[in-house]
């Protein structure tokens, strides 16, 4: 059997006496041992600062609460059964209440953290986007972003042509288009920062472009996400000294 994997807890302290200002010390809490494979991601619950997550490999989502005790025992209070190995993990809601979990399977489903029930599971997230996107190239989920005036989450998935599709969850489940970030890469888009005031997406790919899209109005629309689009390209000079993503 393989040896479980371990998270370590830490503490960062104010080194008293031996030096003054900013000068700190790390102390170990505590060593936990929940999961049989590899640990991909942890994370403390914004809301509940003593709540840790831990992702992995083995299908598990685990929240620990630090506070409760030492060992896996004393801190467990929810484990979520993903099916799938986990690859990454968020949290989202007004309150952060709820959790997206993506898979390396190209899965996602969504979850309630208080009542620990799956609200969704989209066993084949590939083929639901490109039914709602009317497109049916759809490579890979590039990951989701929450909106807090709609209190929408919206999930972005993306082609290896260097398109990208925006769709919002609604409430039954169902997704919905919002539009196609389309015509500023041209090759796979690997991550992306949105604006929280809403009025930019930057996106980053393997052809070394970051690409600004804005909004035309107020909405954010297809039509602005489409055709509004300011591809920064890095001079990378020829060909041969081109940067890889890895």
């Amino acid at each position: 059997m393989r040896e479980a994997q371990r998270t370590n807890c830490w503490r960062l302290e104010q080194k008293a006496k031996l030096c003054s200002g900013t000068c700190k010390q790390i102390k170990k809490l505590t060593t936990f041992e929940p999961h049989t494979e590899d640990i991909v991601q942890v994370r403390f619950h914004p809301a509940k600062p003593s709540v840790l997550f831990t992702g992995s490999i083995d299908g598990l989502v685990y929240a620990l609460d630090t506070a409760l005790g030492t060992t896996e025992d004393e801190a467990t209070i929810a484990m979520f059964n993903i099916d799938q190995p986990v690859s990454e993990f968020d949290f989202f809601g007004p309150s952060k209440e709820f959790m997206h979990v993506q898979t390396t399977v190209e899965t996602f489903s969504l979850w309630n953290v208080s009542t620990l029930d799956r609200l969704a599971n989209y066993t084949d997230a590939r083929s639901t986007v490109a039914a709602a996107v009317g497109n049916p190239s759809i490579d890979f989920l590039a990951g989701f972003h929450f909106d807090h005036n709609s209190n929408q989450l919206a999930v972005l998935a993306g082609n290896s042509s260097g398109d990208l599709n925006v769709c919002t969850i609604a409430s039954d489940g169902n997704l919905q288009s919002q539009g196609q970030l389309s015509g500023g890469h041209v090759e796979m888009v690997r991550c992306f920062y949105w604006d929280p005031q809403d009025a930019y997406i930057i996106t980053g790919g393997e052809d070394s472009r970051l690409c600004c899209w804005r909004r035309e109005d107020s909405v954010l629309t297809p039509q602005g996400l489409h055709s509004n689009a300011k591809a920064l390209k890095a001079d990378v000079g020829s060909g041969e000294s081109r940067f890889t993503p890895y």
